[in-house]
């Protein structure tokens, strides 16, 4: 227990690290505090506990260290310094072998006490900025979906700071919105909604038409579905935010709630695809604010705002036509026709945006059933890139884009 309290006492310092630059608390690439010594502690510290951990047999005694020390670990798991972020993950898998189980399935089991302090944490003015750190971790480790039960609670709890606590605060909400997202993606990849059946009485015979009318009325979806559309429905009005990194994570959010969620490289999951009740008002609601974000100064929230209207077109096939033609494509054709004249670095965000773009529009012009007359828009701009004074990439980029497109043309013949 003096240990757990000593780790406390350092890991109260390593915090407030974690307000310092809210840019890379996105990607959570943040500078470690400047004392050499601090890193090297911690770890010795959580070292210790996880051996001694392991040593201990009696089970009351073993629970007490457990409730003291696993809140703080899962913490420290998330902390960026990858020296005290592996150290951590050591000790996890550390005790989860002592209880003969995954760190997924160890976590689950003792998910009770974790939320409950993440619930007291939250409601704490000098925690409070712990809990949705922690939350993240705790969702990022588990994968057995019945977790969901447990922290749907802690979500609203957190979703309704949001209005409350400064921009630092915020960010860290929104990281664990987005750990939600994506772990309900991973716990119900699979989720549908149930058949509906034509109404009729018990003994076979047809419902009268006010009998029917009642009977055909869609049931919700289920829990996961309204909890994702709950956190897009309340997140999405901070695209207006004036702080860079809130608007990017509230694209990440829409991106992998709304949208699909991308699964190592290979498979894609998608939370509403199969839900077109909730998908579609969705994308109507969130466009008009998306689409203004086209001309955010910032291209970093360009880029995001391109693969999120990447990932609606794989969803929503023609249903976003005419937005994306009318209201999205001027924009995007006569920026990237001022930018074709123009050399830049192929680190800036300039040279990224411009590429995103020729990556992304012929899929999206395919998706969308775009007709010839449309698809030579995007052509005339596509031609722009195949100088030879271009850039390389951007020039093969465009060049493969063309011949996706011809070959559009071709199958619609």
């Amino acid at each position: 227990m003096l240990c757990s309290h000593w780790l406390r006492r350092v890991q109260n310092g390593l915090q407030s690290f974690g307000q310092r630059s809210t840019l890379e608390m996105i990607s959570l690439n943040v500078k470690y505090p400047s004392q050499p010594m601090r890193p090297f502690l911690t770890i010795g510290l959580v070292s210790l506990l996880a051996i001694a951990f392991t040593k201990i047999t009696e089970e009351k005694k073993q629970l007490k260290l457990l409730i003291a020390f696993l809140y703080q670990l899962l913490e420290l798991y998330a902390i960026p310094n990858w020296i005290v972020h592996d150290a951590a993950d050591c000790a996890l898998n550390e005790i989860s072998k002592a209880f003969s189980q995954s760190v997924s399935e160890f976590l689950y089991d003792h998910g009770t006490y974790l939320i409950h302090q993440i619930a007291l944490a939250a409601q704490s003015r000098t925690e409070h900025d712990h809990a949705p750190i922690v939350f993240s971790a705790l969702l990022d480790r588990v994968d057995n979906q019945e977790m969901f039960h447990h922290v749907r609670y802690i979500v609203e709890d957190l979703l309704q700071a949001l209005d409350r606590h400064m921009q630092e605060y915020c960010i860290l909400i929104l990281r664990s919105m987005l750990s939600f997202v994506s772990a309900v993606g991973r716990w119900f990849s699979e989720l549908k909604p149930l058949e509906e059946k034509e109404p009729e009485k018990d003994d076979g015979e047809l419902l009268t038409e006010e009998q029917a009318i009642v009977e055909v009325q869609k049931k919700p979806p289920p829990l996961p579905i309204t909890s994702v559309e709950n956190v897009l429905l309340r997140t999405t009005h901070l695209l207006s935010s004036s702080h860079l990194p809130i608007r990017i994570l509230v694209l990440k959010i829409l991106r992998e709630g709304g949208l699909p969620i991308s699964s190592i490289g290979f498979l894609s999951k998608w939370v509403l695809r199969n839900f077109d009740d909730s998908l579609l008002p969705t994308i109507y609601r969130n466009w008009e604010v998306l689409i203004h974000r086209f001309n955010d100064q910032e291209l970093e929230v360009r880029q995001e705002c391109v693969k999120v209207v990447a990932q609606m077109v794989k969803v929503s096939k023609t249903f976003v036509y005419r937005r994306i033609r009318y209201q999205l494509w001027p924009s995007i054709e006569k920026w990237m026709r001022s930018q074709s004249t123009r050399n830049c670095s192929p680190v800036s965000s300039t040279y990224k945006y411009q590429l995103l773009v020729l990556e992304s529009f012929a899929d999206i012009w395919i998706g969308i059933d775009a007709s010839p007359d449309d698809v030579e828009l995007l052509l005339a701009v596509l031609r722009l890139y195949c100088r030879d004074s271009i850039n390389t990439q951007l020039r093969l980029s465009a060049e493969k884009a063309i011949g996706r497109l011809k070959g559009f043309l071709e199958e619609r013949k």
